[in-house]
């Protein structure tokens, strides 16, 4: 898997995050988040193989230590600030404001990212 195939199962996670402002019936928010939990599995294992590719042997468990570590930190980070901003703003505007900060991201990562080739 390359990471034009991640880049496209984030991008379907965060657009489904979109979408789920603007659902307005339970049967429909459980179906946009049975899929972005389907595209959410997705990122993990081949997150690590295209780390894996990326860094020498000795740095591989450093490097996956804080891919995982970045997952687990954003989901802190979320909960901690979403609450504060759902008075404000709402959830239906929080998920918007997260899921256009992830798009912006991964196109970030589109433009600046590059796959190492494996050494075989």
């Amino acid at each position: 898997m390359t990471w034009v195939s991640l880049l496209v199962i984030a991008i379907g996670s965060l657009a489904l995050s979109f979408v789920l402002a603007f659902i307005h019936n339970f049967e429909m928010v459980l179906l946009n988040q049975l899929l972005a939990g389907c595209f959410r599995a997705l990122l993990f294992a081949p997150g690590l193989v295209l780390i894996a590719s990326w860094f020498p042997p000795h740095r591989k468990a450093t490097a996956m230590g804080i891919f995982v570590i970045g997952g687990m930190s954003g989901n802190v980070f979320l909960s901690l600030v979403g609450p504060i901003l759902v008075q404000p703003l709402g959830w239906r505007v929080l998920f918007m404001i997260f899921a256009i900060s992830g798009i912006i991201i991964a196109a970030l990562y589109h433009v600046f990212g590059k796959e190492k080739a494996r050494k075989k």
